[in-house]
């Protein structure tokens, strides 16, 4: 894999299952354009993958797609919800950062992370960013594919919790059973 670089981590199959779909889409472009992405590219990770449309160049983003994953980890579907509207504003900086620097540079981004429950319940996740160029060749879509050190059917128990927060980067803390 050329295009995407995970910076000395150990990426999670399925993430890198996407990585090579991605580079065999985007062939010898920077980045695919946004009309080639079709979900069904990518139907294993249905569920855990979302999709961001880039607002304005970039001054904001909106949740296109928000997968059932995600849904479970932050206890509600973000589904059309600006960035900038997010009730977690902290969060929603942080986002905004992360997007902003794929529409800058126009690469994939692999960002490892965690959400932690005040109960002390981790989930350690993998997230792999991938850009999607519109006709003028400025990023207008960012999808997101999202593989966790838990199985789907184990995050049933995380629903209820209350709301997590989240470690984005290397500073992820040790899961606790």
């Amino acid at each position: 894999m050329g295009l995407i670089a995970f910076d000395g981590h150990s990426p999670l199959p399925d993430l890198v299952r996407v990585a090579e779909c991605y580079e065999a889409l985007t062939g010898d472009r920077l980045m695919p354009h946004r009309s080639e992405f079709s979900a069904s590219r990518f139907r294993w990770m249905v569920g855990r993958m979302y999709l961001i449309d880039v607002l304005d160049g970039g001054a904001d983003f909106r949740v296109r797609l928000w997968g059932d994953f995600l849904q479970v980890v932050y206890g509600v579907d973000q589904t059309g919800v600006q960035i900038s509207a997010m009730k977690d504003q902290r969060l929603g900086g942080v986002l905004q950062r992360h997007y902003g620097n794929i529409v800058s540079s126009k690469t994939p981004q692999f960002l490892p992370g965690a959400a932690v429950w005040p109960n002390g319940a981790c989930i350690q996740y993998q997230r792999l960013l991938l850009p999607f160029a519109d006709d003028a060749g400025e990023v207008s879509l960012i999808m997101g594919a999202v593989a966790s050190d838990r199985s789907n059917d184990d995050l049933v128990f995380f629903k209820g919790l209350g709301c997590p927060s989240f470690v984005l980067g290397d500073r992820v803390p040790e899961a606790v059973d």
